[in-house]
């Protein structure tokens, strides 16, 4: 076998291993939701395929013919577009270098491919000299060779974090968290010295196990990084790689909808929730409903946290148009996915475009949600 197969056949157990250990939490998490969520719940959640189970046709990465590179290295390209440069580390072929595609470069033939991003390759911001570019009109990040490379990126990441350009409110802090030792321990710097109450320690049950199953992430990637990579020449990948984060788990709030019922924000895995546990009896609890946050970015102005914004329609005495599309009648401009909450549901009931797009729901929730005087919403021209 030649070196260039050798490399090869390395990059494509890397990528074999690199899917099973991605598929393997999407797995162990539908089991934790399994035991925690209610039926309806879990049946939404498993159609978002977390296991891939419904995946026959998802494409396979793969290596493909490796060619020798410079000094001595290596080039191994994959289908999934990254070229990998090889080099023999003490008898051994390591990864020392990733070439990436650039962000400017997701499709080669774009017209932004290669060029600054705020410019877009004029080199001018306005009438003044484009700060990012310095007036090149090329894309900082690749310098317009549409890849870049992994080493470099992370050593110029290291610098940063040296330099003290990125802090942990940055949240950029380059080292993973010391695991809780127990679900005590969790619970107590969490909620304090305050006594749960039996639904509170179901949740955090949930939690403690979802943590597990991230836990066991984040090391076999760290196991992969060990195994395939040059350490020396590539810190630990954490733009590419998951770097270990404690659970977060908040003080409830009770449901006003149900006595026996509780609301709890979490943060465990990579993923926020806000979530709805009800008793379900010897200790035990069930999830009856799973928001998640807003990420709706379509409109520039607006964000999901953003204070309501009064629509431009208002008349003088504050009455609003009433064919008004941007606020459909109630002088209030909200994201029109979590109508300005920063949540939106994905279980049992997800958001859809249907409901989205549907103008009395946004014209009566809005009024409540904001305390406006409903007398001052006209009836919708576009209801029937």
């Amino acid at each position: 076998m030649s070196q260039e197969q050798e490399c090869r056949k390395i990059i494509q157990n890397y990528l074999d291993q690199l899917t099973k250990t991605g598929l393997t939490l999407g797995k162990s998490k539908l089991k934790v939701f399994e035991k925690y969520a209610s039926p309806e719940v879990f049946e939404v959640l498993k159609s978002f395929n977390l296991d891939a189970s419904d995946d026959a046709d998802r494409p396979v990465p793969e290596a493909l013919e490796a060619a020798r590179g410079e000094n001595g290295s290596i080039r191994v390209p994959s289908s999934g577009g990254e070229t990998y440069l090889m080099k023999e580390i003490g008898g051994e072929w390591r990864i020392a270098d990733i070439e990436l595609p650039c962000n400017c470069a997701v499709d080669e033939d774009s017209p932004g491919a290669g060029k600054c991003f705020v410019c877009g390759g004029s080199g001018k911001d306005g009438d003044e000299e484009c700060a990012v570019c310095k007036g090149t009109g090329v894309c900082v990040e690749c310098n317009g060779k549409l890849v870049v490379s992994l080493a470099q990126t992370m050593a110029r990441h290291e610098e940063e974090h040296e330099h003290g350009e990125e802090s942990e409110s940055d949240g950029h802090t380059h080292e993973p968290d010391e695991p809780y030792e127990s679900i005590g321990e969790f619970m107590k710097d969490c909620l304090g010295d305050e006594k749960p109450s039996a639904i509170t320690k179901g949740v955090a049950s949930f939690v403690w196990e979802m943590d597990g199953v991230y836990r066991a992430y984040c090391d076999g990637m760290q196991g992969l990084y060990e195994k395939y990579f040059d350490t020396d020449a590539i810190p630990y990948p954490d733009i590419l790689f998951p770097l270990y984060e404690r659970p977060v788990m908040s003080e409830p709030d009770p449901n006003p909808e149900e006595a026996t019922s509780e609301v709890h924000e979490v943060a465990v895995a990579e993923e926020e929730f806000l979530l709805t546990a009800n008793a379900a009896g010897k200790g035990k609890v069930v999830i009856t409903e799973l928001q998640v946050p807003c990420e709706w970015e379509s409109h520039p102005g607006l964000q999901p946290h953003d204070e309501p914004l009064p629509c431009d329609c208002m008349d003088e005495k504050g009455v609003p148009d009433e064919s008004c599309r941007a606020c459909h009648g109630t002088g209030i401009v909200v994201c029109p996915i979590c109508l300005g909450m920063g949540w939106m549901e994905i279980a049992p009931n997800p958001v859809t475009d249907e409901i989205i797009e549907d103008v009395e729901r946004y014209r009566t929730l809005v009024p409540e949600l904001y305390d406006i005087d409903n007398d001052l919403v006209p009836p919708s021209p576009f209801t029937p």
